[in-house]
């Protein structure tokens, strides 16, 4: 599969979402080495970062040599790095599988959507909103006609997001998330083509 797929960018607004190049590796060692703050809020109840971080750099090393970038030979991208209009790296947007009860699974039938931009000066400038609505196109024009996306009750600006795309809360596991000893609710919200 090495080479057989053509690069695809997407442009909407003030962001680029475009395949992974080499030069993006250097940004993931510095987001999980010294800019980590984006790990309070992107599933913070996991503890070893350390596994996540190795797991995270041999997964874009691959990605980097076209070995994951479809689920099948249908072309369609789980993920996608975010740029801004200028070019600048600013984090990743990603697809993943859902089961029945909204539980992560390699064979769940339905998409759940995911989004992360580790440096806070890209926040609140509508880069996150912009993604996510260009990613959403993207799967609705290639044949997705309900997505989700999932957070905890403590990320108020996932929760904003989502509100804001339209997504409606489907599903929500009261105190099942414990960050920095106080219990927050599994949130996972859904929309319709």
């Amino acid at each position: 599969m090495k080479g057989d797929l053509a690069a695809v960018k997407l442009k909407y607004k003030n962001i680029i979402l475009r395949d992974m190049e080499e030069n993006d590796l250097d940004d993931y060692i510095r987001w999980n080495t010294t800019e980590t703050e984006w790990q309070n809020w992107d599933a913070p109840w996991e503890i070893d970062k350390c596994t996540l971080f190795t797991e995270q750099i041999t997964f874009a090393k691959k990605l980097v040599n076209n070995y994951t970038i479809s689920d099948n030979l249908d072309n369609i991208r789980k993920r996608f790095e975010i740029c801004t209009k200028e070019g600048t790296h600013i984090g990743w947007i990603n697809r993943y599988c859902i089961d029945e009860n909204y539980s992560w699974s390699r064979t769940g039938t339905n998409t759940a959507i995911g989004i992360d931009i580790p440096s806070p000066n890209f926040r609140g400038h509508g880069c996150g909103e912009n993604a996510m609505r260009c990613f959403m196109q993207y799967l609705f024009d290639n044949g997705f006609n309900t997505l989700y996306t999932q957070t905890w009750s403590g990320n108020d600006r996932m929760i904003h997001l989502a509100k804001k795309l339209g997504f409606k809360e489907c599903d929500r596991k009261s105190n099942i998330r414990i960050v920095n000893g106080k219990t927050y609710d599994a949130v996972t919200f859904k929309i319709e083509k």
